[in-house]
């Protein structure tokens, strides 16, 4: 499969001039980052300032996070009148910590400001472009890691959700990062290190999934990882993930309905 990948991104790159940019980009991971970080900015940043919001609940984020700035209480969480418990309140605390560094910074009339609250969604997009570097690299080469955070950031939807102050690229980043360290647990099971060096791994506490759950969008987007981990280990390998043991220390039993 990696080999097939690396072939596939070979044709991809086409001609002498990509190929030598593909090399230079892909020479370190640091060199890497770098580029997906430019690429990011190159594709997030038009417009980001000024477009006005369009998306009705980047309206109504925008203003429950106002409202929490202003009155000081960072639990309850209010859109005008009534109460707005829909979503946890991860999101919300931080674009208030956003927008209160834009007051320190001396943004002028930094409540108002709907790009400080979109700047949350920029960085949970960057990092999920980053995270999907990072989790394609245990399973193909470097180059071909690159090859696929280039694609993920190029993603119409992905630069969409990137200009908006909402949840979804904050999920997005911990929906990545949560794949890509199953699937490391995964073949660390699979190169023989032992199912209890597999399951002993951080990554695989419970805690982790729980936090996961509590600061996304809603519960059953942040448990499709491990679903979607569990279906692929089974039914390709008819093993079982060390992640869904459960012998571990107890972690804070945090409910994923809970506003925090």
């Amino acid at each position: 499969m990696s080999v097939m990948i690396d072939e596939a991104s070979k044709r991809l790159s086409g001609g002498a001039g990509l190929r030598a940019i593909a090399d230079f980009a892909a020479a370190s991971h640091g060199r890497a980052a770098a580029w997906l970080v430019a690429l990011c900015l190159i594709a997030f940043l038009p417009g980001f300032f000024t477009i006005p919001p369009l998306d009705r609940d980047e309206a109504r984020f925008a203003q429950a996070t106002k409202q929490m700035l202003e009155s000081g209480d960072y639990v309850d969480i209010r859109f005008q009148d009534e109460s707005r418990y829909k979503k946890p309140v991860g999101i919300y605390w931080l674009q208030a910590g956003v927008v209160k560094l834009g007051e320190a910074a001396g943004v002028p009339r930094a409540h108002t400001r709907i790009w400080l609250y979109r700047l949350v969604s920029l960085a949970g997009a960057i990092g999920a472009v980053l995270a999907t570097y990072w989790a394609a690299l245990g399973f193909v080469s470097r180059r071909a890691a690159l090859l696929a955070a280039i694609m993920m950031a190029s993603s119409l939807l992905l630069g969409v959700e990137a200009r908006l102050a909402k949840t979804d690229a904050m999920l997005l980043l911990t929906a990545v990062v949560a794949m890509g360290a199953l699937g490391r647990i995964y073949l660390a099971a699979q190169a023989g290190e032992g199912a209890d060096r597999g399951a002993s791994h951080p990554w695989r506490r419970p805690a982790i999934r729980r936090a996961i759950a509590v600061t996304s969008d809603r519960a059953p987007s942040a448990m499709a990882p491990t679903a979607i981990n569990c279906m692929i280990s089974v039914g390709l390998t008819k093993t079982h993930l060390p992640v869904f043991r459960t012998d571990g220390p107890p972690g804070p039993k945090v409910s994923a309905n809970s506003p925090i």
